[in-house]
């Protein structure tokens, strides 16, 4: 099997056995949210970018999560509307007195 034979995983692999201070996906996936949060140690930090940059599938993933966080925090936004307080009290009253 040739070098053009392998998929872009493989590769990465290969390459992961020949840089040791490369991580692999799954460690890469563990500190996506600690890398997002700044709260990556620099040494860590290095070498996950360095995954980053040789990975597509990581780079797409990290672009993704990205847009997930970024559509849930527009979401939050936008959906703290203030109940008015008249349909507040009438909802209560509205609820049967179980006493």
């Amino acid at each position: 099997m040739t070098e053009r034979d392998l998929t872009a995983r493989q590769r990465m692999q290969a390459l992961m056995f020949k840089a040791p201070l490369m991580i692999d996906c799954e460690t890469f996936d563990s500190f996506v949210v600690d890398y997002l949060d700044g709260h990556l140690p620099k040494p860590l930090r290095f070498r996950f970018e360095t995954h980053l940059r040789f990975c597509p599938e990581c780079k797409a993933f990290l672009k993704d999560y990205k847009r997930v966080i970024a559509v849930t925090q527009s979401q939050r936004e936008t959906d703290t509307v203030a109940v008015p307080k008249k349909l507040v009290e009438a909802v209560l009253k509205s609820i049967p007195n179980e006493t």
